[in-house]
């Protein structure tokens, strides 16, 4: 057995009132089971008068919330005064917890900070440190430097960045256990670079759907698209996140990819360059009338679908990030506006060219096939194999199309459903009085 799928030699200790710090000890325990297969133990530490446990174990994931004006939960409150007693030499300790930083700014994850200078004072050394960017928040205990002193959730107000957080920080804090991991994240059966080779700069509609199956064909794939977004359920938060201004690690969305074409990652592109440098960057073109054309023909009907569809669990995450980073953020709410519409579109397009050197740079039109594209990546160009032209415009008008039904009907029908029940009990009412 691996020294490091131990479970003697790991655990995780939390303490929780309302249950969060609770799901976070066992997302932990979850995501460290996807790499060995086996369960840390989790250990609470109410009812404790002493934590001695803590000895038995060389690193531990510690969990607790910051309460009110920076107080520990109850539990550790009452363990806290016989920490001093424990000898944690050679000992590495996460840390981890819930805090609410709307609604205590100055003290957010004050625990993280009280926690983790104790147990440095008992000899332990801390790992897992996290960057406080994405967060808003005024004041710390738990923060060292530009870092917390651990992994900071704030289910109140960014719930949906918790599970990649999590995630991400345990692959992290692995590696930090145990220099020599390699994280979960890419099989260990396979050697296969999954960091981004290959960004595409260039807008929807201008025949990403055809370069997505042809790089995969060449074997720069799995490619990502925007359809992925719909397809896994994580991913639109994500996005949603990073509209939002907020920091997410693009290793969480592009962990098993190598190349990306059209949104998201167009209107990043400069933000994946920096993540990536060694990338190549593809900038697919097309007549911008035709462009204009095409977007208004298809993707455009997103714009239409009611804006109340946010809120459906299925697709309203998808369609919410269409609004606020497609129609809202790059078209500025005026695609409907030609002449601005393709502005924006040539004016991305010229960035593109002079922002990328142009030995990183491919600017193609599907039109031209197999050729330039392989040459670019230097890979062998496919024998007898047609360069794919995919369009995929119909079937995307006739999903959004019935999207838009769906949108427009529900509202009548529930309409229709309210009228209907004040009518029988004004009838009832009626006869009563009658």
């Amino acid at each position: 057995m691996d020294e490091m799928s131990d479970t003697t030699k790991t655990a995780i200790f939390y303490g929780s009132t309302t249950g969060t710090t609770e799901m976070i000890a066992e997302k932990i325990q979850e995501y460290w089971g996807k790499t060995y297969d086996e369960a840390l133990p989790i250990v609470d530490v109410k009812d404790k008068s002493e934590l001695t446990e803590l000895l038995a174990f060389e690193r531990l994931f510690v969990g607790c919330p910051t309460w009110d004006i920076g107080y520990l939960q109850d539990d550790w409150a009452d363990v806290y005064p016989h920490l001093d007693e424990l000898d944690l030499s050679g000992k590495q300790i996460a840390l981890f917890g819930p805090g609410d930083q709307a609604g205590y700014p100055e003290n957010f994850q004050d625990a993280l900070g009280i926690l983790g200078n104790k147990f440095m004072e008992c000899g332990a050394t801390l790992v897992g440190y996290t960057s406080t960017k994405g967060y808003e928040h005024t004041e710390s205990v738990g923060v060292d430097g530009e870092r917390f002193m651990g992994l900071a959730i704030d289910e109140i107000n960014q719930s949906e960045l918790t599970d990649s957080r999590i995630k991400a920080w345990v692959a992290q804090v692995k590696q930090e256990f145990d220099p020599d991991y390699t994280p979960f994240s890419v099989p260990e059966e396979s050697s296969r670079d999954f960091s981004l080779k290959l960004i595409g700069a260039g807008f929807p509609r201008t025949g990403t759907m055809s370069l997505q199956a042809a790089l995969n064909q060449l074997g720069v794939g799995p490619c990502h698209h925007m359809v992925e977004v719909l397809k896994d359920k994580e991913q639109a938060p994500l996005w949603q996140a990073i509209v939002d201004g907020r920091e997410v690690d693009f290793d969480l969305i592009y962990e098993n990819y190598q190349s990306t074409v059209d949104a998201p990652g167009c209107f990043y592109y400069k933000e994946l360059l920096e993540k990536y440098p060694d990338a190549k960057v593809l900038l697919s073109v097309r007549d911008p009338e035709r462009w204009y054309s095409s977007v208004m023909e298809s993707i455009y009907l997103t714009y239409l679908v009611p804006r109340w569809m946010q809120w459906m669990p299925t697709v309203g995450p998808y369609l919410k990030l269409a609004w606020t980073m497609v129609w809202d953020k790059v078209f500025e709410g005026r695609v409907e506006d030609k002449a601005h519409a393709i502005a924006i579109f040539n004016a991305h397009n010229e960035e593109v060219k002079r922002v990328v050197p142009p030995e990183k740079l491919l600017v193609f039109n599907v039109k031209d096939g197999w050729e330039p594209l392989c040459e670019f990546l230097d890979v062998p160009m496919p024998q007898g194999v047609p360069f794919p032209h995919l369009n995929d415009k119909e079937s995307i008008r006739k999903g959004l199309n019935s999207l838009r039904m769906v949108g427009y009907a529900v509202p009548m029908i529930a309409l229709g459903v309210t009228a209907l029940i004040a009518w029988l009990l004004g009838t009832k009412m009626k006869r009563k009085s009658g």
